[in-house]
């Protein structure tokens, strides 16, 4: 038996012997879900994987849409009014994505970083989302900042600034 992270729904799903899928019924039950070597936990927003523990946690929530791409027409622009027009459908349990059969879709991933507190989490953007999760602390992550600079789009320096913070 294994367990997987479906991105797509959002969901941890408990997979048999025969390849059967079962989603957790009541994730909030859970502290947390292990993945091999990844750790998730479950709340109202959905789950989120945690990168780095500590008194505030970087985590991320990932997110996933499905696009439909267009047709090309004349002169190879794209349009969406093709000459015959048919539906089909993705459907996983309480969710349907219907798409045209004549169009390709895509499928768009983002991860988002955040700092889980006691009591909420915050989109780590930059700096500011650090002051608000580890208030009182800003002269000395501000120092830090100038001394260590840390793009927040890259996640070995969220995980230093993170350490460093939870090291305060």
């Amino acid at each position: 038996c294994q367990l997987n992270y479906n991105f797509l729904l959002d969901e941890i799903l408990f997979i048999d012997a025969e390849g059967e899928k079962m989603a957790l019924a009541n994730p909030q039950d859970l502290l947390y879900v292990k993945i091999i070597n990844r750790k998730f936990i479950s709340s109202s927003q959905g789950y989120f994987e945690v990168i780095d523990s500590g008194g505030v946690s970087l985590v991320y929530k990932w997110i996933c849409n499905i696009v439909e791409k267009g047709k090309e027409g004349a002169l190879g622009i794209t349009t969406d009014s093709p000459s015959t027009y048919q539906m089909n459908q993705i459907s996983f349990d309480a969710k349907t994505w219907k798409l045209d059969v004549d169009k390709e879709a895509t499928v768009n991933v983002k991860v988002i970083p955040y700092l889980k507190t006691k009591s909420k989490y915050i989109i780590a953007r930059g700096a500011k989302e650090f002051y608000k999760a580890y208030s009182g602390r800003r002269s000395e992550i501000e120092a830090y900042l100038s001394k260590e600079p840390v793009d927040f789009k890259k996640e070995s320096d969220l995980k230093r600034l993170t350490n460093f913070c939870n090291s305060l």
